[in-house]
């Protein structure tokens, strides 16, 4: 009776979660469009609308060639643009059996082997997303729909999951069969290929998060950043956002149980040092970011960093708002972004899934104080992924202090005060 009043008692509380976000000030001068909820809300139903109208008679959406033009490569283009531009749809909340939706999954499932070559890594961790989101759609309605995505996903993932080759070091190239080639951005669509698989309870090898630690750690500057490979000296907001990211999904999949330890060291310095880095420099990136043709790659790797930390800030910049004045700025009439090399249907998906994420209800505030207060630090990013599975309700937590404006504290219905001394 105890576990069910309990159930209950987190159903309320996330079901009425507040999806507001607390009204704090941005740096951005004299915005044509300035920070509203209202014009987030507007800008995603305008990006909605476009991609659904731009999808093929066939089910697909069209992508841009990159590199290579041989018939793989063209295709794993295809497959990574459709299922990106399906997995931000869903993520938005559209149905797998929505007209549109069914159209294109039919599509992926008719196009699943699992093609090598150029751009196969993108297109087919891209694909597992997509898979993902729509089993998990499926599972609790439909059983043969969802038997039909976990199977694809599952044969998606084993492709990626290499612990048996020797030639694997934790790394990814642009051909699945390349991998001792591997650099950090392939390897970062890479590991979110596989954390899909872990998302949806499949077993994954430990020694395959050990190799992917042991790519990632020793790449990183002294300064905590990364770049895209080891001999390019400066690091960038992209790779370090990769880096950092990739290190959260090793340290939840891998190190899940010593932080349930309270005497565990309360951070994991390679991320601490990453975060360090984004707090020194993400004022002067966000303003490059607006002319770099990689602005939409960069702020889903922003947004990943920020909600897997739980850090609204970093160092005083608000990073949702940030993206959001960006966005809003950038956005075409017709809905769409289009300043990139990856075509107007990827840069409009990467940046729906930064508005809608970052939109997510706050659960959880937890505080930061001067003292212990980091102990168990993946409970909350833990419990949020169970109430996830739990209830198909996306929800947030995020980190405030002391000197945290009033409506911060009301961001979320629960604060979390941890500590031992």
């Amino acid at each position: 009776m105890k576990i069910c009043r309990l159930i209950l008692f987190f159903m309320i509380l996330i079901l009425t979660v507040s999806p507001s976000i607390a009204q704090t000030p941005f740096d951005f001068k004299n915005p044509r469009i300035p920070f509203s909820d209202q014009g987030v809300e507007k800008a995603i139903d305008k990006a909605v609308q476009y991609l659904l109208s731009s999808q093929q008679a066939d089910g697909s959406w069209p992508a841009p060639v990159l590199g290579s033009k041989d018939k793989d490569s063209v295709l794993n283009c295809k497959i990574g643009t459709t299922s990106l531009v399906l997995y931000a749809l869903m993520e938005k909340g559209l149905s797998f059996q929505n007209e549109k939706i069914a159209k294109g999954l039919k599509w992926l499932a008719d196009t699943a082997e699992v093609l090598d070559g150029r751009n196969a890594t993108y297109g087919i961790s891209f694909r597992c997303q997509a898979w993902l989101r729509a089993w998990k759609q499926a599972k609790d309605s439909d059983k043969t729909a969802a038997s039909k995505y976990r199977k694809c996903l599952e044969t998606d993932v084993a492709k990626f999951v290499k612990e048996k080759d020797k030639q694997f070091n934790g790394g990814y190239s642009y051909a699945l069969t390349e991998s001792r080639f591997g650099d950090n951005s392939n390897s970062q669509y890479g590991v979110l290929a596989v954390w899909a698989g872990y998302r949806a309870g499949m077993e994954i090898p430990k020694e395959y998060w050990e190799k992917v630690m042991k790519y990632w750690i020793p790449q990183q500057r002294p300064d905590g950043g990364w770049n895209y490979a080891e001999n390019e000296p400066a690091p960038t907001a992209s790779m370090t956002a990769a880096g950092i990211a990739t290190l959260f999904v090793c340290i939840d999949a891998l190190k899940g149980q010593e932080f349930i330890k309270c005497n565990v060291a309360t951070e994991f310095a390679p991320v601490k040092k990453g975060l360090d880095w984004y707090d020194a420099n993400f004022k002067q990136n966000i303003s490059m970011i607006q002319r770099d043709r990689d602005m939409f790659y960069t702020l889903y790797g922003i947004e990943r960093i920020g909600l897997a930390s739980g850090y609204k800030y970093f160092g005083d910049a608000d990073w949702y708002k940030h993206g959001v004045v960006c966005l809003l700025n950038l956005q075409g009439t017709d809905g769409s972004w289009k300043n990139s090399n990856y075509g107007p249907d990827v840069s409009t998906s990467y940046a729906l899934l930064f508005l809608i994420r970052g939109q997510h209800g706050v659960l959880f505030n937890r505080i930061e104080y001067n003292g212990d207060w980091n102990n168990r630090p993946r409970a909350l990013a833990n419990f949020c992924r169970w109430a996830e599975n739990a209830y198909e309700h996306e929800v947030n937590w995020q980190i405030i202090t002391l000197k945290s404006e009033v409506g911060e504290w009301h961001d979320a219905p629960v604060v979390l005060i941890t500590g031992s001394t």
